[in-house]
């Protein structure tokens, strides 16, 4: 029997196959084979006398686990590769124990890139499951069940929403705190002169410090304007050169942040595309926090792509600064986000990729050129004039190094030829600006904006909040229980996530909050470091936390909300027509859900046919994609359904038998 190895997703196994060949068998997990039972006291499935979790393997996954327990059976050595994170190390232990494989015969196997050099080269470098990092994970999910399933029942009961977690309740936490900041803001209004002299170059009225003058009231700002006369008189030239700083190395939140700002997509779907792109070879693992490459061999190829195509003065090598409280709970286990090789991609991979997977591989792809690039250099030149003794600045910008911006195509730009004339005169000069183009312009401070997909990532990683893993879940989690709603492309909080975060700012002020969840993470840190024993602390959280959940129960009074009557009636079975909000936004059904399942703008079209099974009418429906079917009207106690052909076939079909 060839050796073992195992992996996560199926859709590596036949790379990997390919890679280690014929002396191999490689076999996946399908991701998690293991979680928590649900017995024990309050079915959180942990021991509370001795925080001992007890686990069942998933009825999904169980014929994966039994082929994988009988080729370890007759493997000679079993390598576990699971993704190479503390996720992935407690996967790997959760195999090794369920298909009950041997300790002697058993290694641990990570690699960073899906590439048959990284593969290889792990086969050659095995070690052990570090059981350090599995602790930590196993308190990060004993933890979770614990809050997971005591918050999810106060909020059930006092609320009616379905569940509350530590990391997605914090998250609606700080999207209802921005909210509450938006409805407390107080703007500031005030007006300064402006004159358009070009479209970039605007002429401003400043005082002695050179800092723009700012009016109350619009009348002060006429007054200063019927003094002023036609010629300007040049008092002071500046010239500064300002550093265009060049991005980062990419981490999990910042590939997010990026694709939501280049592409628009969710955090859930450019989740799904690198993680594609990591099993087809081309990217290195997608879950990291880190911002390091530490590839020699890449680097090495990096810095010869760089020297050939944009010339040996743009390379510079890679610098790596992390905020104060991001540092602190950076796992850094393994490098930055980056193609596995400068190469293009071949014919063949392209025609796997899917268009959206090809744009996220530009996007990393031109985004680790820019890392190992130099910065930019603009210069900004400042003119002072004086008029009948106020000041008026004007200042105009060009891109002198283009650095990092050459990856883009951008070019060297110059002064336009009206800022020229200005930018020749000489101390003491006179100019005339045409002073019908002086104009007085309003400003107003701006709330904060409300949180979208990408800046709310940003939010949490600062906070030090969530994993790379649970960046997209989190805002997914929050839009299907209807918490917030994405309009226009931001979050806004519903009623029902308001009440929630009010029953758990009120019962748990000093856990739903940004500090708590990134001292939990440094928690999970110690852990994985062995500073911290990981039962102990789960009973320490436990003894201070339960109490309080017994307490809210008691005292806080349930305010569920009531749905609202719209004065109609349904046209099935003559119930209210009520008002209720989905993930989509509001929608009227009838109040006797379930039994009567009518949703206003939904009416059913007979087919002018009775089901088979039960004779009840059949009608045409929609699937949650969109897709129209056949189906009885008496779902859900019939389930009979069939499929109907598009209008056009039809039509086409007629026009062929004529």
């Amino acid at each position: 029997m060839p050796n073992l190895v195992i992996v996560e997703s199926p859709n590596k196994v036949n790379k990997i196959q390919k890679f280690l060949g014929k002396d191999y068998k490689v076999l996946a997990t399908q991701g998690h084979v293991r979680d928590l039972m649900l017995n024990h006291e309050y079915r959180m499935g942990i021991d509370l006398s001795t925080m001992t979790p007890s686990y069942k393997i998933d009825k999904d996954k169980a014929i994966f686990v039994e082929d994988i327990k009988k080729a370890a059976k007759r493997a000679k050595v079993v390598y576990l590769a699971t993704d190479p994170d503390r996720e992935g190390e407690s996967i790997a232990w959760h195999v090794k124990e369920a298909a009950e494989i041997s300790d002697k015969k058993v290694v641990r196997i990570t690699f960073n890139e899906i590439t048959e050099k990284a593969v290889n080269e792990a086969i050659e470098n095995v070690g052990e499951i570090n059981m350090k990092l599995v602790n930590s994970q196993e308190a990060r999910r004993m933890l979770d069940r614990m809050v997971g399933f005591r918050l999810s029942k106060l909020i059930r009961e006092k609320v009616g929403a379905k569940s509350a977690g530590r990391v997605q309740s914090v998250a609606l936490k700080i999207i209802s705190d921005r909210e509450n900041e938006r409805s407390k803001f107080v703007k500031e209004e005030w007006k300064t002169l402006e004159l358009n002299y070009t479209k970039e170059n605007i002429l401003k009225h400043i005082d002695s410090d050179k800092k723009e003058v700012k009016f109350s009231s619009e009348e002060d700002a006429k007054k200063i304007m019927t003094l002023l006369e036609k010629t300007f008189v040049l008092k002071d030239v500046t010239q500064r050169n300002v550093t265009i700083p060049r991005p980062k190395p990419l981490d999990m939140s910042s590939f997010l942040i990026g694709m939501y700002n280049t592409y628009g997509f969710t955090n859930a779907r450019s989740s799904i595309v690198i993680q594609r792109l990591y099993e087809e070879g081309v990217v290195t693992y997608p879950r990291t926090d880190s911002n390091r490459i530490s590839s020699l061999e890449f680097i090495s190829e990096i810095k010869k792509y760089i020297f050939d195509k944009y010339g040996e003065s743009n390379f510079k090598d890679q610098d790596v600064a992390k905020s104060k409280k991001a540092k602190e709970n950076v796992e850094d286990a393994h490098e930055a986000i980056r193609p596995t090789s400068l190469a293009p991609l071949s014919d063949e991979v392209k025609k796997r990729l899917k268009p959206a997977e090809l744009k996220a591989y530009k996007f990393i792809y031109e985004r680790t050129l820019k890392c190992f690039m130099i910065p930019g250099t603009n210069i900004v030149k400042t003119n002072i004039f004086e008029n009948n003794g106020y000041l008026f600045s004007i200042s105009s910008s060009s891109k002198d190094v283009l650095g990092f911006r050459e990856v883009d195509g951008e070019q060297k730009s110059k002064a336009s030829v009206n800022i020229e004339k200005i930018s020749s005169l000489k101390i003491e000069d006179k100019f005339n600006f045409d002073l019908s183009k002086m104009e007085i312009t309003h400003h107003e401070t701006k709330p904060p904006g409300k949180f979208n997909q990408a800046t709310l990532i940003k939010k949490l990683k600062e906070e030090g909040i969530g994993r790379p893993s649970t960046y997209a879940p989190t805002t997914k989690i929050l839009l299907d229980r209807v918490y917030i709603l994405s309009e226009s492309g931001v979050f806004t909080t519903t009623e029902l996530g308001r009440k929630v975060n009010k029953v758990l700012g009120k019962a748990f002020p000093e856990i739903i909050t940004e500090n708590f969840t990134s001292g939990i993470t440094k928690d999970f840190n110690e852990i994985t470091r062995g500073r911290l024993d990981y039962k102990e602390f789960i009973k320490s959280f436990w003894n201070k936390f339960e109490p309080r959940v017994e307490d809210a129960l008691e005292n806080i009074p349930v305010q569920k909300i009531k749905p609202r009557l719209t004065g109609e009636k349904c046209p099935l079975d003559g119930g209210d027509l009520v008002a209720r909000m989905g993930k989509y936004g509001e929608f009227y059904a009838c109040n006797n859900f379930p039994k009567c399942r009518y949703i206003k703008g939904n009416e059913v079209e007979n087919v002018g046919r009775q089901c088979p099974d039960c004779g009840k009418d059949l009608v045409y429906k929609k699937s949650k994609y969109g897709t129209k079917f056949v189906g009885c009207s008496g779902y859900p106690e019939c389930k009979y359904m069939e499929k109907t052909e598009p209008k056009s076939k039809k039509k086409t079909n007629n026009k062929e038998k004529k």
